[in-house]
């Protein structure tokens, strides 16, 4: 690493070494899901350039219909409940 103006810059293998020790870091962290872990494990293994734009595209795919699904449970929550039918026959 060499420092400019008081920062340090990083050699592209170190940059590399970080990188992949962060991948490491997340398949071993027992807390994250299975699906992260086996994503980051499937990933680490394949061609860079296509496993970012893989993992672009797919959260494409994911965000609209997270956001779908959240926007219907909130539109949900804020109807009114339905009035209580006084006619109706106690059970």
């Amino acid at each position: 690493m060499a420092a400019s103006q008081g920062r340090l810059i990083m050699s592209p293998d170190d940059r590399i070494a970080a990188a992949e020790r962060r991948i490491q870091e997340v398949i071993a962290d027992r807390a994250a899901s299975y699906w992260l872990r086996d994503a980051a494990k499937a990933a680490i293994a394949r061609d860079p350039v296509d496993a970012v734009n893989d993992a672009d595209f797919l959260l494409g795919l994911l965000q609209p219909w997270a956001a779908a699904i959240v926007d219907a449970e909130m539109a949900r929550a804020a109807e009114p409940a339905l009035p209580f039918e006084a006619d109706a026959e106690p059970t």
